[in-house]
């Protein structure tokens, strides 16, 4: 078999004079890996240097924007429920409670996301568990207030006078 792939040669395996490694030199720099001209291994060694917990920190950063926005809708909702008031809304008492249990979970939330961002360090082995334990509750805690959230919205309260 005078056609072997040279690629999957063994490191001292000599024949032609070329090791495998410097057969795989050679041939990254024949063919390099560019996908619609931009360089894939480029890529990688930027990702290389990445920090997980600098990564972890900005998500939580940005999803923390994010529930300040709920927050702040349910704090509009919670103050158009009480300023139409009992009288005015057959379904004040559900509102009044789905709204304040959502705004306590957004609370539950941002202290599980600090928790997160400032206590935990994603670079250390022995804290995974811990984080995995306290990324589930948020998790947990935030499918329970978009689900609250889904059912605010059903009670329209916009168009009340």
């Amino acid at each position: 078999m005078s056609h072997r792939n040279r690629a999957f040669e063994d490191e001292n395996d000599e024949s032609n004079g070329r090791s495998s490694v410097e057969i795989h030199s050679i041939s990254k720099k024949i063919y390099p890996h560019t996908v619609d001209g931009v360089n894939l291994s480029k890529i990688a060694d930027k990702f290389n240097g990445l920090n997980i917990n600098d990564f972890a920190t900005r998500k939580t950063i940005a999803q923390g924007m994010l529930d300040l926005a709920l927050l702040t809708a349910n704090a509009a909702q919670l103050k158009r429920v009480l300023t139409i008031g009992p009288n005015n809304h057959r379904f004040y008492h559900i509102l009044l409670v789905l709204i304040t249990l959502s705004i306590c979970l957004q609370v539950i939330q941002g202290v599980i996301m600090c928790i997160l961002a400032i206590v935990f360090d994603l670079n250390k082995v022995e804290e995974h568990r811990r984080t995995n334990i306290a990324n589930n509750i948020l998790l947990a805690t935030t499918i329970c207030s978009v689900s609250i959230n889904i059912i605010i919205s059903t009670f329209d309260i916009a168009d009340i006078k």
